[in-house]
């Protein structure tokens, strides 16, 4: 995620996420939220991997970070 100048942040990199090949490839990876403030920063992705039980069509993993 990029952090923009209106978040009023100057310190840190940011959030990320590593998704696996072998688990899941770009082409199935979709930004759901990103959010960057002075208080908290938020990345959301809807994945679709490769084998999932047929009940679940994607994952959604949530990535949060609040300073101390």
């Amino acid at each position: 995620m990029d952090r923009t100048a209106d978040s009023g942040k100057s310190r840190g990199g940011g959030v990320c996420v590593m998704v696996n090949n072998s688990w899941c490839n770009n082409a199935n990876v979709v930004t759901l939220t990103r959010s960057c403030s002075p208080n908290l920063e938020l990345l959301a992705l809807k994945l679709r991997p490769f084998y999932l039980p047929r009940e679940f069509t994607s994952v959604i993993i949530n990535t949060v970070y609040i300073p101390p």
